[in-house]
């Protein structure tokens, strides 16, 4: 949990890393660990063989899924736009919104354009 937000959340916006504890804590232990070693051993999806547009967005305090992961992610996916938000960490939506939610709205527009 101390991985996933950002300093600034921690810091600024307690309720925010309240809330993102809540998500986790509320969890079955076993399921939860179950799930993530189920990640672990799956194999990669191609997709380099995308052909539609795709936004990755990551915060570059992240430490559950750092900036250079998502970097690999973005480059594999030939019509990708990377972003990093700055004084984020791994939930994104939730520690920034409005930036999120801007993204998302100018990728739309700009994908249908």
């Amino acid at each position: 949990m101390q991985g996933g937000t950002s300093l600034e959340t921690k810091r600024d916006n307690p309720e925010l890393a309240a809330f993102v504890r809540e998500l986790v804590m509320r969890q079955d232990p076993e399921s939860y660990a179950q799930t993530c070693e189920t990640i672990i051993g799956l194999n990669p999806a191609e997709i380099e063989a995308l052909r539609c547009p795709a936004l990755v967005v990551t915060g570059d305090q992240d430490a559950t899924s750092p900036p250079a992961t998502a970097k690999a992610i973005a480059d594999k996916i030939p019509c990708s736009k990377y972003v990093v938000l700055s004084k984020c960490g791994h939930w994104t939506p939730i520690e920034r919104a409005a930036a999120v939610n801007d993204l998302l709205r100018r990728f739309l527009l700009e994908s249908n354009g």
